[in-house]
């Protein structure tokens, strides 16, 4: 049985939100390990023992986003000087197929 690699979790665990590094309590910029990564992917419920379900869950994510114009709670700030955005999604536009619009 083959597993997923590296780079097929990076791009999960970055769809899902996973930050790559943190700044430790000594002030110390760290970065989070392969490992960190694939065992917080297993707890969120995704299956990682192929490449190819990794690729599945990667494709539903950003289908997901896709199919979702706004972000189900927005939460904008009124401040003097300051122009309010929301971020909805548009025909591909960048890398990840989403852009952000002024309204």
């Amino acid at each position: 049985m083959s597993t997923a690699n590296d780079a097929a979790i990076d791009a999960l665990a970055e769809a899902v939100g996973m930050e790559s590094s943190y700044r430790d309590t000594m002030g110390q910029i760290q970065q989070l390990s392969a490992e960190t990564k694939r065992l917080t992917l297993l707890s969120m419920g995704f299956d990682l023992d192929s490449a190819g379900a990794v690729d599945e869950a990667l494709r539903a994510l950003l289908e997901a986003k896709w199919n979702s114009l706004i972000a189900p709670v927005t939460v904008l700030r009124r401040s003097p000087g300051a122009v309010p955005f929301v971020t909805v999604t548009l025909p591909e536009v960048g890398r990840n197929g989403f852009a952000e619009m002024c309204v």
